[in-house]
């Protein structure tokens, strides 16, 4: 079933990190968001959050701010997610692109988190009607996360800023399952979800405009395209369609774009 507009914030959580040796980081932090997929609940965020060994950011576990009851919204909680079970990485990664799709699912335990409010994403909630050939230089886009871990503390509300896509949508960027977009983000937003809000586009099966209702879950918000230009406010969002290849470790979506990654 697919989300209600309003309850978006609550697929969303604020990611801290917590390593064995030093315990937690407050000064450092990341986005994430909840998926489900054939009853199995999923925590969905860029590969650089959970093992980046360029910058030696190997957290063991992630702790996740939740909350416990949506009538008082000061009630919130940590939730743990190792990400090692006896040295094993416990996340999931795509088998087309290994370490080069920077996005990742994370298992979680249903009944050890039930405690806290979580609305998860869904299958319903990608764009599986809208295809790629219908999206528009002219769409909105709404990225929801926590900017250098700026966000209502009294609540545990997010941050929602507004994008647009910078490259052409219906192009796959540089033949990869991405595109890019212009936005004001920061560091402590990767992992953030990417909405594509209601649209028109031009049916060419019909010869006639159409309005596009709601929204879909465009994809997964992946840091700066240039880390070296950062004025030029570009970045990287891997398409949503990559998360049930990551599930169900299959390429259908990435095949079906036609896609290669460079070496």
């Amino acid at each position: 079933m697919k989300i209600n507009d309003r309850e978006i914030v609550f697929a969303v959580a604020c990611v801290r990190f917590f390593y064995k040796e030093g315990g937690t980081r407050d000064d450092d932090g990341a986005s994430g968001f909840f998926y489900v997929h054939d009853d199995d609940l999923y925590f969905i965020t860029n590969r650089h959050v959970v093992v980046d060994k360029e910058d030696c950011h190997c957290p063991d576990e992630l702790r996740l701010k939740l909350h416990k009851d949506l009538d008082n919204l000061h009630d919130n909680g940590v939730y743990p997610l190792p990400l090692y079970d006896n040295s094993k990485p416990c996340w999931l990664e795509h088998p087309s692109g290994k370490d080069k799709i920077d996005v990742v699912a994370v298992p979680v335990d249903k009944e050890n988190i039930s405690e806290f409010h979580v609305k998860p994403f869904t299958t319903d909630d990608l764009p599986q009607k809208i295809t790629i050939a219908r999206l528009s230089i002219w769409d909105n886009l709404t990225v929801i996360g926590y900017p250098k871990g700026h966000y209502d503390g009294s609540h545990n509300l997010p941050i929602i800023r507004s994008a647009a896509f910078a490259s052409v949508p219906n192009v796959p960027f540089k033949n990869e399952p991405r595109v890019l977009i212009d936005a004001q983000l920061h560091d402590g937003t990767s992992g953030s979800p990417v909405i594509l809000g209601p649209g028109i586009y031009y049916n060419t099966n019909l010869g006639m405009l159409e309005h596009r209702n709601g929204y879909a879950l465009m994809g997964v918000h992946s840091g700066e395209f240039d880390r070296s230009e950062t004025e030029l406010s570009l970045h990287n969002v891997w398409l949503a369609g990559l998360v049930p290849d990551i599930i169900s470790q299959n390429s259908d979506y990435f095949d079906s774009l036609g896609c290669e990654l460079e070496n």
